[in-house]
């Protein structure tokens, strides 16, 4: 098959016009450049930042207080704590112990005694001790007690004695005397020598 190379490219040319005069002739009714549109950029917002206004502290003024000799007493009784040990009872609690009393009611009234009296008939001691601390300072000793319960040969009460120390002696607060000496008083000089170092510790 032959074909005629004349006769097509005419046909393309003549079909290649006409395409050109179309897109002219469709410029011109819209108004518009034949060329390809072009993107236009966007403009994007600005953004501020807002402004924060920091407020302005002010340094703290530090003063230290002044503690004259006066406050001093009542600034450390707020840091002193009292603590007691032992047996500590009531006049009332004291007064609970008849005369007559076998040991096993004694026992059941103020519990087991601290130590016994190695001599005669076991006397019953019951040994308190208050402690008073300052802050950091060592404790010290301020009060002291020893309450006294003498057994008869029956195994009764016989006396009661509630031992402290006032005027810087070893003094009986139920019979309102002091203790002369013997045995028992070496042993209770020994109990009170922290008090009797220093007699003004002593209260009744």
């Amino acid at each position: 098959m032959i074909f005629n190379t004349q006769h097509i490219s005419s046909s393309i040319l003549k079909t290649s016009a006409s395409a050109c005069v179309l897109f002219m002739l469709v410029g011109c009714v819209t108004g518009q450049d034949a060329a390809a549109p072009t993107a236009k950029p966007i403009d994007a917002p600005k953004m501020e930042l807002p402004k924060i206004d920091m407020p302005q502290i002010a340094a703290p003024n530090f003063q230290m207080p002044v503690i004259n000799a006066a406050q001093t007493s009542s600034n450390t009784d707020f840091f002193t704590e009292k603590r007691v040990h032992g047996y500590r009872f009531s006049d009332a609690k004291i007064a609970s112990v008849p005369i007559g009393a076998s040991r096993e009611k004694v026992q059941s009234l103020l519990g087991s005694p601290s130590t016994t009296g190695t001599t005669g008939n076991h006397t019953y001691y019951y040994i308190s001790q208050m402690k008073e601390q300052t802050a950091f300072l060592s404790p010290k000793v301020v009060d002291q007690k020893v309450l006294a319960v003498y057994f008869d040969g029956k195994s009764r009460v016989s006396r009661v004695a509630n031992y402290g120390i006032q005027d810087g002696q070893i003094f009986d607060f139920v019979s309102r005397t002091t203790p002369t000496g013997g045995d028992e008083m070496t042993f209770l000089r020994q109990i009170f020598k922290n008090l009797l170092s220093d007699p003004t510790n002593g209260k009744p």
